[in-house]
């Protein structure tokens, strides 16, 4: 569908801890080399975007090589790297060691992007997602969604696409285990969009992302408490999800498994079309 734009799993650093920072790391490392702020950025996995945590990366992806020479704290973490990853037992990471700045994958969006965590409970009524700023570091606990736009958002974060990841997801204890080959790239996104139903959704969406905002400091975990939501926020919530319903031109009962049918009904037939 031309309007699904790809998903991938965030960067991931194979680094055995030495290019993540706590906020302690983050700060000794500023005072000996002050002005580097844009290498220590934000590092976040499902856990920190869910929950508001503060994690940072050593990120020198594009940075000047007197970054590491000159800066002997930095420079320790990257020889660390370079160890760890030349004594391991596959021969991929050990040539890696030959870059030890780099992470071992480098998948950073260079534009506003998706993140959408790997896991979250499976109690929430909505997996909580969030655009992030190019400036923020998603690891591969996260998957990213480049080119994702409100539109995407709002599908996304729907009843009817919590359906189907009720349907289709794994399980790890009380948690969903998203899986972008099971659940995202066998999402049947509305076949029928027209403009109006589009621009519906994306104002919702909007919507959402300004009530979400005017909470501050609330973490995603606290405005999405199964127990504690925000009613503006689950009102409106409940508003995106009836136009996307309509999207779909469903009249169906308001359940999980009455939305999982109707998809698993549009899958099968386009599956059986492209057969």
């Amino acid at each position: 569908h031309q309007l699904t734009p790809t998903v991938c799993y965030g960067s991931f650093a194979l680094d055995d801890g030495n290019m993540t920072l706590s906020s302690d790391e983050r700060n000794a490392l500023l005072k000996e080399a002050p002005g580097l702020e844009k290498h220590f950025p934000l590092f976040l996995g499902s856990r920190e975007l869910i929950h508001g945590i503060d994690r940072y990366c050593l990120w020198l992806h594009g940075a000047d090589s007197k970054v590491v020479t000159q800066n002997s704290a930095i420079k320790t973490r990257v020889e660390n790297v370079k160890t760890w990853r030349s004594e391991r037992d596959r021969e991929a990471t050990r040539e890696l060691a030959k870059t030890p700045t780099q992470f071992a994958e480098v998948r950073q969006p260079n534009q506003r992007y998706l993140a959408f965590p790997t896991a979250s409970l499976e109690a929430r009524h909505y997996i909580p997602i969030a655009f992030l700023d190019p400036t923020t570091i998603a690891s591969n606990q996260l998957y990213i969604i480049e080119e994702a736009e409100d539109y995407h958002f709002g599908v996304l974060t729907s009843a009817m696409h919590m359906a189907w990841v009720d349907c289709v997801a794994g399980r790890i204890k009380s948690d969903y285990r998203y899986s972008a080959r099971l659940v995202y790239n066998n999402f049947p996104w509305p076949s029928t969009l027209d403009d109006k139903k589009q621009a519906a959704i994306c104002k919702h969406a909007k919507r959402i992302l300004e009530i979400r905002k005017s909470y501050g400091g609330r973490k995603l975990a606290e405005l999405y408490d199964p127990l504690a939501m925000p009613k503006d926020l689950y009102t409106e919530h409940t508003m995106l999800d009836r136009v996307v319903d309509r999207s779909y031109s469903y009249k169906g009962l308001l359940s999980n498994a009455a939305r999982a049918a109707f998809l698993l009904e549009i899958y099968e037939s386009q599956t059986s079309l492209s057969r």
